[in-house]
Order: C-alpha cells, then structure tokens, then sequence
C-alpha cells in the first residue's frame, strides 16, 4: 500500500480505483497520520482481510475500523518532528552509503583494469594456501 499527501497545488486532482482521501481536523496533525498510515502497523492491519494479487483491495470500511491513536495535538507535532529527524539522519546515511559503494565499484574497476593491463604487478600478493584450494 501507498501513501502520499496531496497539497494545495495538487488540488484540484482525482481519485481513481483503490484510493482513498483521508482529512484531518484540529484534533489530527496531517503528518502524524502520514506516519501511521505509512507504518507496518497498518499494513498488518488489512493483511488478513486484502484481496487481489498484485495490487491489494481494501474497503473504505476496514479503513473506518483502523484505530488510530490520538494523543494531544502537540504531542503528534513532537512525534511528527522526531521522526522527520530520525528519516533525515537516515536519508543521509544512506545517500554516503551510495555514494562509498559507487566509490568502491569504480576503484575495484580501476584496480581490476591496472592489473589486467600490467600497469600493477600483482603476482606475489596473494598467498597460496595448499588446503584452501583443495577445498574448492
């Protein structure tokens, strides 16, 4: 399942098959209800009761019956907030973890292609261990 919030330049837009529009109130910080919606906590909630194979059915009813848990509005803003934090340390994580194995692949290549071309001499480097190789 897919979550996504529409914002006023969205709008106006339309619903299609299997896509519902959730509103929030006063009471519901629309960033909160992202969160839970896009948790494994919903997902688990429908899983028994989906139908269809590639792209799972649920009923505007067993969304009505998700119970979503409501702490005071300033309390989901702290949530929301920490969260938006937390995604942000791992976005960037994850982008330094492209970006090392981007490095690595290019220096592997690299070092590949100096040793095929004789540009590195790399005999002599590696130990040959008689046991090792009559286990392969």
């Amino acid at each position: 399942m897919r979550v996504a919030t529409v914002k006023d330049i969205d709008i106006p837009c339309l619903l299609l098959q299997r896509v519902a529009s959730l509103k929030t109130g006063e009471q519901l910080n629309s960033n909160y209800l992202l969160a839970l919606l896009s948790s494994e906590m919903f997902v688990a909630h429908f899983f028994p009761d989906t139908t269809g194979v590639s792209v799972p059915h649920i009923s505007p009813e067993q969304i009505n019956n998700f119970v979503i848990p409501i702490p005071p509005i300033v309390e989901q803003q702290n949530i929301s907030a920490f969260l938006d934090s937390e995604t942000a340390k791992l976005d960037t994580l994850t982008t330094e973890a492209k970006t090392s194995i981007t490095l690595l692949q290019e220096r592997r290549t690299a070092l590949i292609s100096a040793a095929v071309t004789g540009k590195i001499d790399v005999r002599g480097l590696v130990s040959v261990n008689p046991e090792v190789e009559q286990a392969a």
